[in-house]
């Protein structure tokens, strides 16, 4: 009986949850959601468009996975690409409705975040306002819209960093591999998501929480399961990260740590109500990468829950203080940023601002144990001043960050007339990328953070041969053009060279004739005998392959690891059964 009870909350208390998240996601996202079938092209949306239709486009037009992008830089890694979001489980919405897909994504990603926040509160044992507290703070924080604003999408993959922190709680708590084992699934989401910040954050946060939870508990099991979910989210994650790693390596970013922000920029970040993208410069930074706004409402909740309840509370100040330090960036020789800095994966990274996110869940959770503490003093009207505190800081938070969302938008038209056969072409403007794609023409000048190589020729060059080209005399004929298969009828009379105008990988290969690949000036190209045959170039992804039975490996171990635990558990339940 007791059991149905529990189930019968349980049940009504997550359609609750789920109401509430979806209400959330409205609210935050009505800016957006008014404009849902405008593209946005301002910015960095441009670049994350046109990832997104190139992937689509592959897939659809040619039947074929979205290895190599031809669109995009004279032909780049689309899927190792560590900021693509190919393998999204929101991409069915871009196939559905284009490259609009990504604005249905920013209300969903406020809705993920406010339910995993408030399953996080739960694991940490704070009530049900607590929770929504906890819930609420973080994602209303001006730095998702911020970012999202200014075409930043990578970052949506933060409203998954309560749900993974929340699951390795319930792992200490129950000590569980399956709860490790989910939450290594959703930390390898982040990078799957193109958040390499998101996933390297979650590390930190979970590093300084469990190090403080396994003083308290006296117990070595939160690094444990910190390992644990780590393992399979390297794991899970391998299907992505194995190609990018050999993409990084190859075109290594050398990023400096000398980015600094002082302690009163670093509070204007959180706490001036001039939260939008046109604001200048805070420091190095544009505003728009540090901003982080937190409510002072909830600012006072969290101090009062980091005094009020610090036994319980104590780890996430512990972690908030981390994350505010290290977010003031390079203030000396040995400042933790610097450290941090020298490691791998960090090594890559830069605007230390951007670890405010971090800090403003480590508040979000302050502020659910100050609104339980607040709850608890039923003498002084507690209850009804927590309600009132959780609407006000709800509403400021409202009122500074959402209206972000209402940006510059356009038409999703071709710069030209598509031409009919695929050609590169150069334009001034590295924020053009999508419309040249459209007209069926690849984007020469783009937009990239990694050095990728710039050797194509574009048709308005004045030195221009074309799109394949043979280096000595013979005859050359396009006979198939594909993102990842290219197919040509080459006769020549003496050994010889064709150039292919798009950058060279050496995951590009000879599927038929005869002929060697190679780099020509970074330029793909091929070694071809004399004599008359038709030659074809394949793009074989062999990271990929690696990656992917690594991840499949991982699912068949985190399968086991979850039926081993359910059904150690069913022969005591059984036994209570017979027993009652």
């Amino acid at each position: 009986m007791r059991a149905r009870l529990r189930g019968a909350l349980f049940s009504r208390e997550a359609a609750l949850v789920v109401l509430g998240a979806i209400a959330f996601g409205v609210l935050f996202g009505l800016y957006m959601l008014r404009h849902l079938t405008e593209p946005y092209v301002c910015n960095d949306w441009d670049q994350f468009r046109d990832w997104d239709w190139s992937a689509v486009y592959t897939l659809t037009h040619f039947h074929q996975f979205p290895f190599w992008s031809p669109y995009q830089c004279g032909g780049v890694l689309l899927l190792a690409n560590p900021q693509s979001r190919i393998l999204t489980p929101f991409f069915p919405l871009h196939l559905l409705f284009g490259t609009l897909g990504l604005n249905l994504e920013t209300p969903a990603h406020l809705a993920i975040a406010w339910a995993g926040g408030y399953v996080l509160a739960r694991s940490l044992g704070l009530s049900g306002l607590g929770a929504v507290a906890c819930a609420t703070a973080f994602p209303a924080g001006s730095w998702f819209d911020l970012h999202v604003s200014v075409g930043h999408l990578n970052f949506l993959s933060y409203a998954y960093l309560p749900w993974v922190v929340g699951l390795v709680q319930l792992a200490n708590r129950q000590r569980r591999a399956g709860w490790c084992a989910l939450a290594g699934a959703i930390w390898a989401l982040t990078y799957l998501e193109g958040g390499i910040y998101t996933a390297s954050h979650i590390a930190l946060l979970l590093a300084f929480l469990a190090f403080a939870w396994a003083i308290a508990r006296r117990s070595p099991w939160p690094v444990l399961s910190v390992v644990i979910a780590g393992l399979f989210a390297l794991g899970f994650g391998a299907v992505k990260i194995v190609p990018s790693v050999e993409m990084i390596m190859t075109y290594r970013r050398g990023t400096g740590a000398g980015d600094h922000l002082t302690i009163v920029q670093v509070l204007t970040a959180l706490f001036s109500r001039t939260q939008n993208i046109d604001r200048g410069r805070l420091g190095s930074y544009n505003f728009f990468e540090c901003g982080a706004y937190i409510s002072p409402v909830f600012a006072l909740l969290a101090i009062g829950g980091f005094v009020g309840s610090w036994r319980r509370a104590w780890p996430w100040a512990l972690a908030a203080f981390g994350f505010a330090v290290l977010a003031l960036g390079n203030f000396g020789r040995f400042s933790p940023w610097t450290v941090l800095h020298h490691f791998p994966l960090f090594s890559w990274e830069r605007m230390n601002g951007r670890l405010l996110i971090g800090f403003t869940l480590c508040v979000s959770a302050g502020c659910g144990y100050g609104i339980d503490f607040l709850s608890s003093r039923r003498w002084s009207g507690g209850p009804a001043l927590a309600l009132i505190a959780l609407l006000a800081g709800t509403l400021d938070a409202w009122m500074v960050g959402a209206p972000n969302l209402v940006q510059i938008r356009g038409l999703e038209t071709p710069l030209t007339a598509p031409v009919a056969t695929f050609r590169q072409y150069r334009d001034p403007n590295d924020g053009e990328m999508l419309r040249i794609n459209l007209a069926n023409m690849g984007a020469a000048r783009c937009y990239d953070p990694l050095p990728m190589p710039r050797n194509v020729r574009a048709l308005n060059d004045p030195d221009y041969k074309g799109e394949q080209y043979l280096l000595g005399a013979g005859q050359l004929r396009l006979v198939q053009w594909t993102p990842n298969r290219l197919s040509y009828d080459v006769t020549v009379s003496q050994p010889t060279i064709m150039v292919v105008n798009q950058n060279y990988d050496r995951s590009w290969c000879v599927t038929e004739g005869n002929g060697e690949v190679f780099s020509h000036g970074g330029l793909l190209a091929v070694r071809i005998p004399a004599g008359e045959q038709r030659i074809t170039l394949g793009y074989r992804d062999r990271a990929f392959a690696i990656g992917a039975a690594v991840t499949i490996a991982t699912l068949l171990i985190a399968s086991l690891a979850v039926a081993r635990e359910t059904g150690s558990r069913h022969p005591a339940s059984a036994a209570q059964a017979r027993v009652a």
